[in-house]
């Protein structure tokens, strides 16, 4: 068993062996039966019908196909089921078939083929893709088989294949049921990559035993998780030191780093080995002395060295994302801790590698977490981690080994992130001196010699100088050709970089390098050895990841285009946006290309510029609207509302959207405030709206700023047949002239979550510059695009997410707009399909929505979407859609209807899965003073102020507070018109004094996390977090959590008034699954109430617990799909609400119901929840 605990394959496979299904790799061997597999086999193994089918997707043309050692033998087989160039067909028998499966892969339009490399024998370990050889044979992707480490890459993207195994389920049941007979016990279930797919299956089974407790830990690429590569409890999340609560239950061998890394961090760890020589618990426990054994052995290794003057730093990887980092990172700390260093890079690591520096008396290498830890006392010097370098480099009173144990560099990273950069200045200065180094005269230590070279071994870090010999580039003093070559004659291709960088350097540098041995400015200098020259070209694919420079690239151009070009609209005098559809008409190569899609007619940019014409024709002669009127509209969506709000702006008036959910006093309210004295609406909206009693109130004499009653248009089908022959009418330029930046484009209500709506102005520079900078941030491409795009909506135009970032973007950019009449789950993929729609737009719950509807299998391939944008997409429904849908893009956006400034989150992977924004270096650096978070005061839901000073306090990293935008004090209408008619609502959304005395900030009234690595996580509404036993409750996250319940369809958490308790008690209004309801009761199924008490009891703490359970019959949301709490919150618990409410008993460990007799309980003090 000691032997299984050896590292994962890092050394070359003996050429005699590589076929004979050898490896020193954990559960990853090619048995004698697995050679004979037949071509069925094969498919299944190795998902040859899903990699073709994401190669067709992708449409990728140069593909490699990265197989370990181990499985060489069936890689020209699998290689026949996909496509080789004809080079390969004569390496290999049997690859001429492979051709066929991928022949048709062809790009439309072209006959270019689809091209296939086998990569064997990599660069690195074979768990790691090796982009190097990968970008030798120019592919565009990777595929690779097996094991994998599931590191980040740099730049290509990759197809994982794990290779799947079969399971035995009922040995894994029984294995399972015999190390924890109590199915109370927390265990997370992991499995190594190859059984993957049988986890959720096997909790399934679990399930139906009785067990509750349990996770199915789905894999993530993160290998710095507390579980590598693995998701953890939310409860983990909450609390990381809950981990140790968890039991462990993985399937096959894991490797060692992962032993390691668990062993002290959780209660225990069971290993399912699918051909077991032994039972489950006698593997396990002998699993857990060996890797104990193992612990105490790299401690005390690490202590030894702990006296080691000359340490070597390995890169053993050039692919995996942030690997620079960590060699500034160890360079600086072995420099800080008075020591030297050598900078080697290497593929595999072996003996004779390692072997010819005798000075070094300890190597650190920095690849991968599985490849990184190296057991073996064949090396002259001991090879250890980073995260042991850090142990070894303390001083002994400071070293303290606690057990823990991480073989991933970037959770180091991380975790030294806080340490003081300051004090290894500090220690480098007192090194070096006054621009000195530790070679100069002054330096008291015994000289050390490089026996390569003979000469003393400079102490300084600055191992690499540029000095003259001739033209001759010095490495440690010696002429050195090689980087002499480097520096004239070869470009470099960054990782994730599209252009070729030239090593150049400037004639002043090259003097300064001449005349300065002890130079240390700039990245030349601060790499050691020949390595130096090629890295510091290589950093800058290093910059690219660290600091989202592309993102960040596509951002600030999208804002310089979008101003630029409103700013030469406002020159012209031509900011209102009737000048665009213009603009597009009379473009000949746009104007007859298709601009609305309704239902599917279509209209072109031309015909939708004769047709607003018409309308406005009407409008004016008709109705008599002219320039600075405010014209109510209340339809539903349709190709009238586009051609209305048009027409509107054509005659210099201002449309004032109504809510077309409103009714009663809500709809007499809005209208009111917008002093429109026209309302147009619809049959379907009037028969629901303009009930007798409204039609009262909004007919009153002096209902319109006090002189008089509304005027009311009903759009009626005979009226709007009767307005395609309507005469158009172009009104002059004098009309709209003088409109600025802030001249109001449209009045908008609010979403109403939080009251009765306001009418909030959105001006023309907002609507300009917000919707083409949007677009232009997604790379929408315009119908005169060889590949255009088309833009699908349903949400509500309305509001500003389909009206500025629909309907204006598309105008704006020049797209195809395609519009549903209003949401519908039936009907969206539908209307999608039929209009070959390539984007589309969602709000608040729409994807979840979507999601709620069984699994099809052309789920992923019936659409041509590309990329979903829009805003309030919740965390636990993210990765679900894209990966269902197969949708690559989320392009989501936060930024209130009435507010100002917001963020953008360009999301193509996990990094920055669930959050509302996420921004690079340079954006932070241009904007990020423009946004702040500051503390809360709870109890008045007001920014917190210090006492002494007056001032708001920022609230440190990854700490919740209010997100606050800046504004120009002396100017504060150019960014924040405020609400129409209703000043004091203007101006408590104003903040003044905030960090200086008299500035000027905007409230969002939102509750968000900024985390260290820029990205914004929205946390809750003020007003909607709750506070209960003392502690904040946030419903966002409370509602996340429930809502990756199985059973739970939707869940919105607000805060309810309990009898006899202060605060308030978390209550989730849920929607279930159809089979969590008893037939004919009505009733829940008690199963289900135990499940979901167990899932909050597991996953929360005990304060975020909600205490009552509330089933709805369908979804309560605003008309733009936004959770509405006000009314939910306001009925409580009451037993007299209309829905089935259930409690959390004290003392019970499943919801029960909850009615009269339990109130009154609450009510005479005799329960204490």
């Amino acid at each position: 068993m000691a032997s299984s605990l050896g590292a994962p394959p890092v050394l070359s496979t003996p050429d005699t062996h590589i076929l004979d299904g050898t490896s020193n790799g954990p559960a990853t061997c090619v048995s004698e039966s697995e050679k004979a597999l037949s071509d069925e086999q094969l498919e299944v193994r190795y998902e040859i019908s899903r990699t073709v089918k994401e190669i067709r997707e992708k449409k990728w043309r140069r593909i490699a196909l990265q197989f370990p050692d181990e499985m060489l033998l069936h890689s020209a087989r699998e290689a026949r089921d996909h496509s080789v160039p004809p080079s390969l067909l004569n390496a290999s028998e049997g690859l001429s078939s492979l051709n066929d499966a991928t022949s048709t892969l062809s790009l439309s339009g072209s006959e270019t083929p689809v091209k296939l490399t086998i990569l064997a024998d990599t660069s690195y370990g074979s768990c790691c893709v090796d982009e190097i050889a990968a970008e030798h044979v120019d592919a565009d992707a990777v595929v690779h088989y097996g094991r994998s480490c599931l590191s980040p890459t740099a730049r290509l993207p990759v197809l994982h294949v794990y290779t799947k195994h079969d399971l035995n389920y009922d040995a894994a049941v029984k294995a399972f049921r015999d190390a924890f007979p109590e199915r109370s016990e927390k265990v997370v279930v992991t499995a190594d990559l190859p059984y993957s797919d049988h986890v959720k299956k096997l909790c399934t089974k679990l399930s139906d035993l009785g067990y509750t407790n349990f996770f199915a830990a789905d894999i993530i690429h993160d290998p710095a998780s507390p579980i590598p590569n693995r998701a953890i409890p939310p409860s983990v999340s909450l609390d990381p030191a809950t981990l140790r609560e968890w039991h462990l239950f993985h399937i096959s061998e894991p490797p060692t780093s992962l032993l390691l890394t668990l062993t002290s961090s959780m209660a225990s760890i069971q290993v399912f080995q699918t051909t077991p020589s032994k039972l489950l618990t006698d593997i396990s426990a002998e699993l857990s002395n060996t890797t104990s054994r193992l612990l105490r052995r790299r401690y005390a290794l690490v202590t030894s060295l702990s006296t080691v003057s000359v340490w070597g730093i390995l890169i053993n990887t050039l692919s995996i994302k942030n690997y620079l980092s960590m060699v500034t990172h160890v360079q600086k700390s072995i420099a800080a801790a008075g020591k030297k260093f050598y900078l080697f890079v290497v593929g595999k690591i072996n003996v004779a590698k390692v072997s010819n520096f005798s000075e070094v008396g300890g190597w650190v290498v920095i690849g991968c977490w599985e490849s990184s830890l190296i057991d073996s006392k064949d090396f002259y010097r001991p090879i250890i981690t980073p995260f042991e370098l850090e142990l070894a480099l303390q001083g002994d009173g400071e070293r303290q080994w606690t057990g823990e144990w991480r073989g991933d560099f970037q959770s180091v990273f991380d975790n030294t992130k806080d340490k003081k950069s300051d004090d290894i200045v500090e220690n480098m200065e007192k090194e070096t001196g006054d621009g000195g180094n530790a070679s100069s005269e002054e330096s008291d230590e015994a000289p050390e010699f490089d026996l390569r070279t003979g000469n003393n071994l400079s102490s300084s870090t600055t191992a690499l100088t540029k000095r003259a010999n001739g033209d001759i580039i010095a490495v440690n003093g010696m002429p050195s050709p090689a980087a002499q070559y480097l520096k004239e004659k070869r470009t470099w291709r960054g990782l994730g970089s599209d252009f070729e960088i030239k090593y150049e350097q400037a004639e002043g540098e090259r003097q300064e390098g001449e005349n300065d041995d002890n130079n240390e400015s700039g990245l030349i200098e601060e790499v050691p050895l020949a390595v130096a020259v090629p890295l510091s070209v290589a950093g800058l694919a290093y910059l690219n990841a660290r600091w989202r420079l592309p993102e960040d690239w596509r951002t600030l151009k999208a804002v310089v285009q979008a101003t630029t070009r409103f700013n030469s609209r406002l020159k012209a005098d031509r900011v209102n946006s009737f000048y665009l559809i213009e603009e597009h008409s009379n473009n000949p190569a746009v104007a007859n290309q298709p601009f609305l899609i309704f239902q599917g007619k279509t209209w072109t940019f031309k015909q939708t510029y004769d047709q607003s014409l018409r309308y406005a024709g009407w409008l004016h002669s008709t109705l008599k609207v002219q320039g600075g009127d405010m014209v109510a509209v209340d339809l539903l969506n349709s190709a009238e509302y586009i051609f209305l709000l048009l027409a509107i702006w054509s005659l210099g008036a201002t449309p004032a959207l109504i809510n077309y959910n409103l009714v009663g006093d809500a709809f007499v309210h809005s209208v009111a405030i917008t002093n429109a004295r026209l309302l147009i609406t619809e049959p379907e909206v009037a028969e629901k709206v303009l009930t007798p009693d409204v039609r009262a109130a909004v007919e009153k004499e002096d209902f319109v700023n006090g002189a008089s009653p509304l005027a009311i248009t009903t759009l009626s089908p005979g009226l709007v047949s009767s307005l395609d022959s309507f005469p158009p009418y172009r009104a002059p330029d004098s009309v709209r002239a003088g409109a600025i930046g802030r001249t109001a484009g449209a009045l908008v209500m609010t979403s109403g979550t939080t009251g009765l709506p306001k009418a909030a102005v959105v001006s023309f520079e907002r609507i300009g510059t917000s919707s083409e900078g949007i677009g232009r941030w997604m790379g929408l491409r315009p119908v005169t695009d060889k590949n255009p795009d088309r833009l699908y909506t349903a949400m509500p135009l309305y509001h500003t997410s389909a009206l500025q970032l629909g309907f204006h973007t598309c105008l704006s950019i020049g797209v195809t707009l395609v519009v549903g009449r209003k949401f519908s789950v039936t009907n969206f993929w539908d209307e999608v399909v039929e209009s070959k729609a390539t984007v589309v737009q969602y709000v608040g719950e729409t994807l979840r929505y979507l999601l709620a509807v069984p699994p099809a299998a052309d789920d992923k391939t019936r659409h041509h979407v590309r990329m979903a944008v829009g805003n309030g997409l919740r965390a636990d429904v993210w990765d679900q859609f894209r990966d269902r849908f197969g949708v690559e893009t989320i392009a989501e956006f936060y930024g209130a209807t009435e507010g100002t400034g917001g963020t953008v989150n360009f999301s193509r992977n996990t990094f920055s899965s669930g959050c509302m924004g996420a921004a690079g270096a340079l954006t932070s650096a241009v904007y990020g003073s423009s946004m702040s978070t500051v503390e809360v005061d709870w109890e008045t839901e007001e920014p917190w102020r210090d006492p002494v000073t007056g001032f708001c306090k920022k609230v440190p990293c990854d700490k919740p507070g209010e997100l606050i935008v800046k504004l120009d004090e002396k100017d504060m209408a150019q960014k924040f018109q405020g609400y129409h008619n209703n000043p004091d609502a203007s101006k408590k959304k104003i903040l003044r004094s905030v960090f200086v005395q008299g500035d000027a900030y905007f409230r969002t009234g939102d509750v968000v996390r900024a985390d260290n690595e820029n990205r914004y996580w929205f946390s809750d509404r003020i007003g909607d977090t709750f506070r209960w036993k003392s502690e904040n409750v946030s419903t966002t996250e409370v509602s996340d959590v429930l809502g990756r319940h199985p059973r739970v369809l939707e869940a919105n958490v607000y805060g309810v008034s309990v009898p006899g308790h202060e605060g308030r008690a978390g209550c989730a209004a849920v929607l279930l699954d159809e089979s969590s309801i008893e037939n004919g009761t009505g009733d829940v199924k008690e199963e289900v109430l135990e499940s979901v008490a167990a899932w909050n009891t597991n996953s929360l703490p005990k304060y975020a617990v909600p205490l009552f359970i509330r089933v709805l019959k369908e979804v309560v949301a605003t008309g733009n799909n936004k959770q509405q709490k006000t009314g939910l919150r306001k009925e409580g618990v009451d037993p007299a609400v209309k829905d089935r409410v259930y409690w959390l008993r004290p003392g019970s460990s499943r919801y029960e119901p909850f009615g009269s007799d339990e109130w009154r309980l609450l009510q005479k003090g005799q329960v204490k929840l």
